[in-house]
């Protein structure tokens, strides 16, 4: 008897384990909102990995396949998604109103829209931006050694904010989740909810 127990617990537990999967990986629309655009570069690198690749990246914005564009596909937990890269530190230039802005230290401390201080944990993240869909775009910038960890960490909370933000939208507008809209269901959620995540120029910035 118990072990016919521990057998139903263990298929239900691959049962929920596929069904978050298959919402996470397996769901087209999803991906269709984390990039706008399949013709960009695709850089192949993880988030944390774009300091280290700034000088390339410059040489690609400049290069004529790109077309002076600075959006590029990369990785964050292994999800495509697309990003643009400012020509310059995020301190330094001009953000319309209202926007967010995110700065990450060594210690995976979060400093928010210039605040006074840093903050933790990195699940704050997620509840402002839950609180404030409207404060977009998002920038984003991490000081130099930064460890990768929290970097995906606070990356992974733009996007969970973001998906639930739109999941929830699409129930209450068409009662239905996300990963079953049509194609014109989608043309209405991109266009009242784009992903706008920016990333800094991290040359022109001194850290």
């Amino acid at each position: 008897m118990n072990y016919l127990k521990i057998n139903t617990l263990s298929l239900l537990t691959i049962i929920l384990a596929w069904l978050i999967y298959s919402q996470t990986h397996l769901c087209p629309n999803r991906q269709h909102l984390l990039i706008s655009d399949n013709n960009l570069k695709d850089l192949a690198i993880d988030i944390a990995e774009v300091n280290d690749n700034i000088l390339l990246i410059n040489e690609l914005v400049l290069g004529e396949a790109t077309s002076f564009r600075r959006d590029f596909i990369i990785r964050i937990n292994n999800i495509p998604v697309q990003v643009y890269i400012a020509s310059h530190c995020n301190l330094c230039i001009r953000k319309p109103k209202p926007s967010t802005e995110i700065i990450i230290n060594k210690k995976g401390q979060i400093l928010l829209n210039n605040g006074d201080e840093f903050i933790t944990p990195t699940e704050q993240i997620y509840s402002y931006l839950a609180k404030n869909p409207e404060r977009k775009p998002i920038y984003l910038e991490w000081v130099k050694n930064t460890p990768a960890e929290y970097i995906d960490r606070v990356a992974g909370e733009i996007i969970r904010a973001y998906e639930e933000q739109v999941e929830k939208y699409a129930r209450e507008k068409f009662h239905k989740s996300l990963c079953f809209l049509n194609e014109e269901e989608m043309k209405t959620i991109k266009e009242k909810f784009p992903f706008e995540l920016r990333l800094a120029n991290f040359k022109n910035c001194i850290k």
